[in-house]
Formats: C-alpha cells, sequence, structure tokens
C-alpha cells in the first residue's frame, strides 16, 4: 500500500471519528437542553448504563439473536444459492421457478409472521422461517443475475476444451458469479435481520426484539436505543465478517484486473 493510500485512508479513520462525536455531542446538548424529551430520546449517558445495569440480560439477549440469525442465514445461503444457480443454469428450472418465486417476493417479509405462528407455533422454528425468508431473495436474485451475467465465450472455451457439464458449472460458471453472490450475501443478511427483529418484537420471549418490544412499554428508551446500537452492530460484524470472505474467495479477480 503506497503511502498516499496509507494517508487518505487514516484521513478518512479521522474524519469519521469526528463525524461520530460530533453527533454524540450534539445529542446530548439536545436532551440536556430539553430540545427532545428524554422521555422519548434518553441521553447518550443513560444509554451508556444500560450496559452496566442490564449487562446479563442484555448478553443473553444478543447471543439468542445472534445465533438465530447465523442460523436462519446459513438457512436462506444454502437455498438462495443453490435456486439461484439452477435457475440461472438451466433454462428449464428458470421457466418453472422463477414465476413461483416472483411471486412471493411481492408479499412483505413481515406479512409471514401470522403464517409462520401457524406452522411453526411460538417458538425459534418460526423466527429461523422468516429471518431465512428475508434473507432468501436477495441471495437468490444475486446468484442468479451472477450465473445468467457468465459470457457464453467461456461456456464455449470450456466445452471446447473438453470439460464436462459439471466442469462447466464448477469450475467457470461458479467462479465467474461469485462477484455477485458475495452482494447478494450481504444484502441478505442484512435483511434477515430485519425479518427477525420484527418477528422477536411479535412474537417471541427473548432477544434483542423482544427486549426493545418489552422496554418499550414502559417508555425505557435508553434500553431500546441501546438494542439498537446492538442490532447494529452485529449487522456490521457479520457484514464485515463477509467482506472479508469475499476478499479472501475473489483475491483473483483483483489480481487478473
Amino acid at each position: 500500500m503506497s503511502s498516499r493510500v496509507r494517508k487518505i485512508r487514516e484521513n478518512a479513520y479521522v474524519m469519521n471519528t469526528i463525524g461520530i462525536a460530533v453527533f454524540i455531542a450534539l445529542w446530548w446538548l439536545a436532551v440536556e437542553a430539553r430540545l427532545i424529551s428524554p422521555l422519548f430520546v434518553a441521553s447518550p449517558l443513560a444509554v451508556v448504563q444500560v450496559l452496566f445495569t442490564q449487562t446479563a440480560s442484555l448478553a443473553q439477549n444478543t447471543y439468542i439473536t445472534l445465533v438465530t440469525l447465523v442460523e436462519s442465514f446459513l438457512v436462506a445461503a444454502a437455498i438462495g444459492i443453490l435456486a439461484g444457480a439452477v435457475t440461472g443454469a438451466f433454462d428449464v428450472a428458470d421457466w418453472v421457478i422463477s414465476p413461483i418465486l416472483d411471486l412471493l417476493r411481492s408479499v412483505p417479509n413481515v406479512a409471514w409472521v401470522p403464517l409462520a405462528i401457524i406452522w411453526f407455533g411460538i417458538g425459534i422454528e418460526s423466527q429461523i422461517f422468516v429471518s431465512a425468508f428475508s434473507a432468501f431473495f436477495p441471495i437468490f436474485t444475486n446468484t442468479y443475475v451472477g450465473f445468467k451475467s457468465v459470457r457464453p465465450s467461456f461456456i464455449r472455451a470450456g466445452y471446447n476444451l473438453g470439460a464436462s457439464d459439471r466442469d462447466v458449472f464448477f469450475r467457470i460458471r461458479l467462479p465467474a458469479s461469485l462477484g455477485q453472490v458475495f452482494p447478494g450475501l450481504k444484502l441478505g443478511i442484512q435483511n434477515g435481520m430485519a425479518g427477525l427483529i420484527a418477528i422477536e418484537f411479535l412474537d417471541s420471549t427473548s432477544g434483542l426484539g423482544f427486549m426493545m418490544g418489552e422496554a418499550s412499554d414502559f417508555f425505557k428508551a435508553n434500553i431500546v436505543i441501546m438494542d439498537m446500537l446492538m442490532i447494529g452492530l452485529l449487522g456490521f460484524a457479520l457484514t464485515m465478517t463477509l467482506v472479508l470472505a469475499e476478499k479472501r474467495f475473489l483475491g483473483w479477480q483483483r489480481r487478473t484486473s
């Protein structure tokens, strides 16, 4: 990395830190000056106090949400990548499967909560279903587009060199489509988080969504805001994990570009 690029990144980090500090300062001043009622927006100090007064509950509910989200995401990723790859690579599958998924895609994710409760009852199964369903479509769509976007000349070259259908699928189509798959995974985990928090809020006895709902019933804005921050941190951490995986699996694209 050149010194110029390093300097630019260092300046960006400094500016990001300053921006966050200014935002927190304005937030604190607005609450202290009663421009915003503490009943609706707690001060930063009140939010930080939650870390010490609700440590056990916050840690437990964060862990439950994290585990459920990871399980849901793995289910969505497996099904979404498989469905996207098959429909993107084979026209017959595209003609049969895509219209059904296009119909289901139009239904808001939250609308599946009542049906999930009917099917699976109140518990982890309904939460995984709603979260996985929310994460599925971005993963499926990007995988589908990735497979459809593979250059036909690459496929013809593979067949001309004696590659089998299996070789073309796994050694040409799949690697060439990963540039689209990873953005879908990152968007999918964000959608999965949104779906999970929604069903935890509406129908759960644990998790950050449940904790937010319980706190909102008693106007505990500091707990609600802390839960929101934890949700953001979880989403950021999981997204960055996918970014690192993307660099690991797509490093060859940067080296050849």
